[in-house]
């Protein structure tokens, strides 16, 4: 069965409209009924019950069902006797400790869910016996309200609410002729002057209240000549308090009505007083009252002295008891809605204690306690608009997470991707971002109390691209000092070491200069750009050339005029050769050096470069000019040959030991210009040694010959 359910409100000038659809199953299984409670019996509060029913197959519906007990006759099942229990046709329970009543009734409902919603309710009422004193009351006012946390609106200043009856239909009220009592009425037909309209008739009063404010009929529904008057306070004298009658004089006869309509407010005591002017001797007479009007007519009962009273705001979140007070004092409570109950309870309970429970919680087992028939919404909104949290923004080198942090909110900190909407990513001061591989706005506020900053602040999460390594350039020197190096391609802060990683820095330019070093070493160099360091660092090698040594270079002795001839020795590079120990140019570069003709003794000087590294000092070669005599005299001149063609042939001697001795001549020397140089003291011409024609012997000594 499709069932639609339609509302509209009563807006002025076009109300709104709402609908709402329900399909119900209709099962062959059941029905299912209640058997026990059923209607008609007495039991005791506190006492154990079997509760029974015939399930008729709907444990196929519902596997489980609740068990609820009412004791307003069915108007409300505030306790829950079983929860989830077996839908099997009986459970045993035990009756809470509820205030006696003779409108009773148990229901059994199924496990709510789509698919099986069904229940059953005791036939008639039942009666629980109780000594609990606990009593039915109204909330006074019970209109909702609205206000900001803290503020005095929420001290809503309630009384002990009274004890009173259920609504009022009709109420008998009877005049007993024990006592007289003057009554107060209109004397006119206007209703406009208030005055006493005898003091010789029997009255009988009936103090109650109304539910709602609106207007109200009282009627006499058992006839007669009946007055009937309103007062707003048990004094059935005072014009003051007096608001309506329907009994007035008129030349001396009394005429009555059978009903009259007020105004009336809730909140407020009212008593209604009711004579008849009949004999005394036809006392007591009973009269019967009827009520109707805008709510319920309820009569003010006198409150047990052993029974308290106290309010309690219960949250719409989460339905647990947030405060209790004894005059609805809730100015703590923090932003949400409430529905406020007043709860009667045994004086010997500790009402504290209800704080933190559900209503159903603390009204089962034992306690004695009833709330109000009625409840007052209540709305606490945000005392006033939050400062804003001040943010610290964060940073990284390459992708990964930023931490971010905030300061500022005495509650819970919001962090968010977006400006407005999202999920919280975060609820404390610091805040860690997900994995980010470009910088990215956050958005943090602040919740105190269930109020929220109106906007967010930003944070931002940047990321620095890290840096490359720098390109370097490598230096050398020679021998020990101080090596220049230098790196290019940073936009930030090089940053100099002498290890790949770790150390601490030793420059922080392009430009670096090592400290003394005495050998070839190796330094590293990376980039800094805003905080992010390159990953790598680049080396840059210090070369320490070790400078040769000098040159080896003899000394030699020539004739005026000739040429030297000079040659370096022990040099792994390049010969310079120097006509000064320093300064000047370089003569000449190469092992071998010729001067140029020379007439006066001169000194020349040679050192060594190896990778560009020269030897510390100038070797000096000193040629030295001979000064040569005229005449050389021989040792020999026996054989001596001065001039012409003569053909000498040499004697046979014996050869001394060389060198410095003799040196033998075998070959012959023939023609004009050749030469044959021998160095020694004495030369011993072997037999048969012959010198042709123009062939002579010349003797050099020390360059002179």
């Amino acid at each position: 069965m499709n069932f639609r359910f339609t509302v509209r409100d009563n807006k002025t000038g076009g109300g709104g409209v709402d609908s709402d659809d329900l399909a119900i199953t209709v099962s062959s299984n059941g029905p299912f009924i209640e058997t026990f409670p059923n209607g008609g019996e007495s039991l005791a509060a506190l006492s154990s019950q079997t509760v029974t029913w015939n399930v008729n197959g709907t444990n196929a519906l519902a596997a489980n069902i609740y068990i609820l007990l009412s004791i307003d006759g069915g108007n409300s099942f505030p306790y829950i006797l079983a929860t989830n229990t077996p839908n099997d046709g009986s459970q045993v329970v035990t009756l809470p400790n509820v205030p006696a009543s003779t409108q009773s009734r148990i229901k059994i409902v199924a496990n709510l869910n789509e698919n099986a919603t069904f229940f059953d309710v005791s036939d008639a009422n039942f009666t629980i016996t109780s000594s609990c004193e606990a009593y039915s009351s109204y909330l006074c006012p019970s209109s909702d309200l609205s206000a900001a946390q803290g503020s005095a609106l929420l001290n809503l200043s309630l009384s002990v609410a009274p004890k009173i009856s259920s609504p009022l239909l009709s109420k008998s009220m009877i005049i007993t002729g024990s006592a007289i009592s003057p009554v107060i009425g209109y004397t006119d037909g206007s209703y406009t002057t208030c005055t006493q309209i005898s003091s010789n008739y029997y009255t009988t009063a009936l103090a109650f209240r109304v539910s709602k404010t609106g207007s109200y009929t009282l009627r006499n529904l058992t006839g007669g000549f009946l007055a009937m008057a309103v007062h707003s306070a048990n004094n059935s004298l005072a014009c003051n308090n007096f608001l309506v009658g329907n009994t007035y004089l008129s030349g001396g006869s009394v005429s009555s009505s059978l009903s009259m309509t007020l105004t009336l407010n809730e909140c407020t005591d009212y008593y209604l007083y009711i004579c008849d002017f009949a004999d005394p001797a036809t006392y007591p007479a009973t009269y019967s009252i009827g009520f109707s009007g805008a709510g319920d007519v309820i009569e003010k009962l006198s409150s047990p002295s052993a029974i308290a009273y106290t309010y309690a705001a219960i949250s719409k979140t989460d339905n647990l008891i947030k405060a209790i007070n004894s005059t609805g004092n809730f100015t703590l409570l923090t932003p949400d809605n409430y529905i406020v109950y007043g709860i009667s309870y045994d004086n010997t309970l500790n009402s504290s204690t209800f704080e933190g429970q559900t209503l159903a919680a603390i009204m089962s087992g034992t306690n004695c306690l009833y709330i109000s028939n009625n409840n007052r919404l209540l709305s606490v909104t945000c005392a006033s608009l939050l400062e804003l949290p001040t943010t610290t923004a964060g940073s990284r080198c390459g992708t990964g997470t930023v931490s971010l942090s905030a300061t500022g909110c005495a509650g819970t900190y919001n962090w968010y991707s977006a400006s407005t909407g999202g999920v919280s990513l975060g609820t404390t001061s610091a805040f860690t971002t997900p994995s980010i591989s470009s910088t990215t706005t956050y958005y943090v506020d602040c919740t105190v109390s269930g109020c929220t900053s109106a906007s967010r602040v930003s944070a931002i999460a940047t990321i620095v691209n890290i840096p490359s390594a720098p390109t370097t350039t490598a230096g050398s020197r020679c021998g020990t000092g101080i090596v220049s190096l230098s790196a290019t391609g940073c936009a930030g802060t090089y940053n100099w070491y002498s290890a790949s990683t770790g150390g601490v820095s030793l420059g922080t330019t392009s430009a670096f200069a090592t400290p003394i070093i005495s050998s070839t070493t190796t330094y590293y160099v990376d980039c800094t750009v805003s905080g992010c360091t390159s990953a790598s660092s680049a080396s840059a090698i210090a070369t320490i050339v070790n400078i040769p040594s000098d040159p080896t270079v003899a000394g030699l002795t020539i004739l005026s005029g000739e040429t030297a001839t000079l040659t370096a020795t022990g040099c792994l590079g390049t010969v310079n050769w120097f006509d000064s120990v320093t300064g000047s140019a370089i003569l000449l570069n190469g092992a071998t050096f010729i001067s140029p003709a020379l007439t006066v003794n001169t000194t020349y000087y040679a050192n060594c470069t190896i990778s560009s590294c020269t030897s510390a000092t100038r070797t000096a070669a000193l040629v030295t000019i001979s000064i040569c005599p005229s005449i050389l005299t021989l040792l020999s001149t026996a054989d001596d040959i001065a001039s012409g063609n003569i053909t000498k042939l040499a004697s046979a001697t014996v050869i001394n030991s060389s060198p410095n001795a003799n040196i033998m001549a075998t070959n012959k020397v023939t023609g004009i210009g050749t030469r044959a140089i021998y160095q020694a003291k004495s030369i011993l011409l072997n037999p048969g040694f012959k010198a042709d024609l123009g062939v002579f012997f010349k003797a050099e000594i020390g360059g002179c010959n």
